[in-house]
């Protein structure tokens, strides 16, 4: 049996606007075993935070200023490959297909309707670590997948 991920080890980025949410967010993902996690609410350091190489996961709210939160998505996957293949879950109080679709073209892995559920988070991470090798490495292949929860 291959050995585990371990998610203490595991850098998570959360871009959240909301200081309430981006607490409750930490809160969840240290109660899931995470210990590296970077929070912010402004795009420019999310990206500088991205561009060191170390952040493994992102949690993005696309419902931001309007458009920033789809266009830091996008900004993501116009980096080099290693960082532009860095799995992004889209948070959005709106839960609408058309908004879904959008955050699926802007490049997001997954989607998270507000408000967000331990389980839901937890599933969430679960399917976008598919895309994580033990090395750490992001497979490619595990980016064209959206789950819908």
């Amino acid at each position: 049996m291959p050995p585990l991920l371990d998610l203490s080890r595991v850098s998570i980025l959360v871009l959240e606007s909301d200081a309430k949410m981006q607490t409750l967010l930490k809160e969840v993902l240290y109660g899931l075993g995470f210990r590296v996690i970077f929070a912010c609410a402004d795009l420019g350091a999310a990206l500088s935070l991205l561009q060191v190489g170390v952040v493994k996961l992102v949690f993005a709210d696309i419902d931001r200023c309007g458009e920033e939160g789809l266009e830091f998505i996008e900004s993501v996957r116009r980096l080099e490959p290693k960082l532009a293949a860095t799995p992004v879950i889209a948070l959005s109080s709106d839960a609408t297909m058309r908004r879904v679709e959008e955050a699926r073209s802007a490049g997001a892995m997954a989607f998270l309707a507000k408000p967000i559920s331990i389980g839901a988070i937890a599933d969430h991470v679960a399917y976008a670590l598919t895309a994580l090798p033990l090395d750490g490495e992001p497979d490619q292949t595990c980016l064209g997948s959206t789950l819908y929860i």
